[in-house]
């Protein structure tokens, strides 16, 4: 009886190009198909095609967080039992809120309620105090004593300036309990949130395809890590963007730093972002150079190192998705083309230490 290790060892590959080779491993195959599924087990097969499923499933999510910044949402695929549990979560963590903003709310309003009953108490007080001097120089003849008439004028005007002032605060008062009681009564027979909120991570529609640029440290290298993210397989979602730039649903573009922040293929220092000229190197007095610093001798502007870089990156990158080439300053030689020509380098430009003084 032939053990599973010769049954695999004497199995013929069906990597090949002839029909007769790839017969013979085909009817070994079917040959030994029951041993095999009984080694092996029938679940084999099912449970790499659930693989094979969940790795395009995740490449597709990934896709979908760099592009929309969140991942595709299916009603059909949620479960119904989880739907229900959240439900009631949601609801129970609704009426929770609910009822602390009621709590704050009805808080509110006993304050609100206990300063109406305080300014109903100091107008009684004031009215109180008022009719107690009225009645008390009632059989008085005022017409006799004009001090005390003088002084009952004053007490009866600054008594009507004070009542009013509290009238017109319990008024406000009142106002303010109304608005309390209608916001309590809104909040015990209304939902929650009346306005849904996008979720997280969610942008606004934009209009035309999404461009996704990639690097050259990012092709060929499945554990290069994404500004952000965890370590990934980027060339799985690479080719699946790829996959969906053949059917128009984004842009992928593929750009490097050559030449971008080294010698260019004309000049022997790096080239202009703006004409493309040659930059020189900047040195102080004493003849010590400026590494960070650098010269155009054609538009006479200073550039920062990698400043340039970037921008010539851009450069590249826009000029590629534009016109479907790289700019001339940042070409690469075409193969078996000669060498082309280099210029000499420019001397250092020479800047007074002054210049490079920052004062308050």
């Amino acid at each position: 009886m032939a053990t599973m290790a010769t049954i695999e060892s004497e199995t013929p590959t069906t990597t090949t190009s002839d029909v007769v080779e790839f017969r013979q491993a085909v009817s070994h195959k079917l040959r030994h198909l029951t041993s095999t599924m009984a080694f092996y087990g029938s679940h084999a097969s099912k449970a790499r095609f659930e693989a094979k499923k969940g790795q395009q499933r995740g490449a597709a999510v990934c896709a979908n967080i760099m592009l929309t910044g969140s991942a595709k949402y299916c009603k059909a695929k949620r479960m119904k039992a989880k739907t229900r549990k959240n439900r009631r979560r949601r609801r129970k963590l609704s009426q929770q809120k609910r009822a602390i903003k009621q709590q704050i709310v009805r808080t509110v309003y006993d304050s609100v309620d206990a300063q109406i009953i305080g300014v109903s108490n100091q107008i009684a007080v004031q009215d109180a105090a008022m009719d107690a001097i009225v009645s008390g120089i009632m059989n008085l003849d005022l017409s006799q004593n004009q001090a005390i008439h003088h002084a009952l004028n004053a007490q009866v005007t600054t008594h009507e300036v004070m009542t009013n002032t509290l009238e017109q605060h319990r008024l406000l008062l009142k106002n303010q309990k109304e608005q309390l009681q209608q916001k309590f009564l809104e909040l015990n027979h209304s939902p929650m949130n009346t306005v849904r909120r996008q979720y997280h991570g969610s942008q606004p529609q934009q209009q035309g395809p999404s461009l996704v640029a990639f690097g050259a440290a990012m092709i060929g290298r499945d554990g290069a890590r994404m500004r952000g993210h965890a370590v990934g397989r980027t060339d799985v979602v690479r080719n699946h963007l790829l996959e969906r730039q053949s059917r128009a649903l984004t842009l992928v573009l593929h750009t490097d730093e050559y030449l971008t922040s080294q010698a260019s293929a004309f000049f022997k220092s790096k080239a202009c972002n703006v004409c493309g000229g040659q930059l020189s190197p900047v040195a102080t007095n004493n003849q010590q150079g400026i590494f960070g610093l650098k010269h155009c001798t054609a538009c006479c502007m200073f550039w920062d190192r990698d400043a340039c870089a970037a921008n010539n990156m851009f450069w590249a990158a826009h000029s590629t998705l534009e016109v479907g080439a790289r700019p001339a300053p940042l070409a690469r030689p075409a193969p078996g083309a000669p060498p082309p020509h280099h210029r000499p380098p420019l001397p250092p430009i020479s800047l007074p230490l002054r210049t490079f003084l920052v004062t308050d």
